[in-house]
């Protein structure tokens, strides 16, 4: 937060909310209140004007401030320490669902495993950020980023904003309670919204090397299901991961 003083917490269709003029970045706030204050479940984070808007591995968001939104949510997931990962397919069905719940003619996508797309081309319509709290054995928070390119979506001004917000919440809270049924019930839905599935890929890995085949699936900790044209699978993390081109 900028010019100090103590952030106000209201409530926002049950989730506990902050609101930011101007903050280093949403993520960065939610991870504050995780740490500090103990934000329970389902506590949300917008920003009007991010300094720092960079996700996985230093990518740079490209909208403007104005026509970004820019918000994060403080997820308390039942998961174990090795299924963190699933944070980031949790984020990007939300996303990618409280898009549709605007635009559902833009068909949105989940690309893995930060992107929402619009299926039609491809194009980045949003993104996400899981950063993982672990406790022992367990997560003990996951504290996901979301930026929506608003004006790619044709969402306009503060009261589209907000209603988008909402959706997106709304999904959060749909996706995370699907956890309920096991990650495989997450990790089916990220699947079949995902734009990737059956294409051929190369993945640049860290910190070298390469992988190509095709986009098979996602397992139950979020790993992507790369299969060779042998038909041997070979599982790729997140953090494996430097970047994707589909060939």
């Amino acid at each position: 937060m900028i010019g100090g003083g103590q952030p106000v917490t209201v409530d926002r269709g049950g989730h506990p909310f902050r609101h930011f003029p101007v903050a280093v970045s949403a993520g960065a706030m939610a991870l504050a209140w995780a740490r500090q204050d103990g934000a329970p479940h389902g506590s949300a984070i917008l920003v009007d004007h991010e300094i720092n808007s960079l996700g996985r591995i230093g990518a740079e968001w490209k909208a403007a401030p104005a026509e970004t939104l820019a918000g994060a949510i403080v997820l308390r997931p039942p998961l174990e320490a090795d299924a963190a990962d699933i944070g980031w397919l949790i984020g990007g069905l939300a996303v990618s669902q409280g898009i549709e719940a605007l635009r559902p003619d833009l068909d949105p996508a989940t690309w893995w495993p930060e992107g929402v797309v619009a299926r039609a081309d491809d194009s980045t319509i949003g993104t996400v950020l899981c950063e993982a709290q672990l406790a022992p054995g367990r997560v003990r928070a996951a504290i996901v980023t979301f930026r929506v390119d608003m004006k790619a979506i044709g969402v306009t001004g503060t009261e589209g904003r907000d209603e988008l917000l909402t959706a997106v919440l709304e999904s959060f809270d749909t996706v995370s309670a699907s956890l309920e049924g096991g990650n495989q019930v997450v990790a089916s839905a990220y699947e079949a919204r995902c734009a990737m599935i059956g294409r051929r890929v190369k993945l640049r890995l860290r910190p070298s090397g390469e992988a190509r085949g095709t986009v098979a699936g996602f397992d139950t900790v979020a790993r992507m299901q790369l299969r060779s044209s042998t038909g041997l699978v070979e599982r790729i993390t997140v953090d494996m991961l430097r970047d994707i081109e589909v060939v």
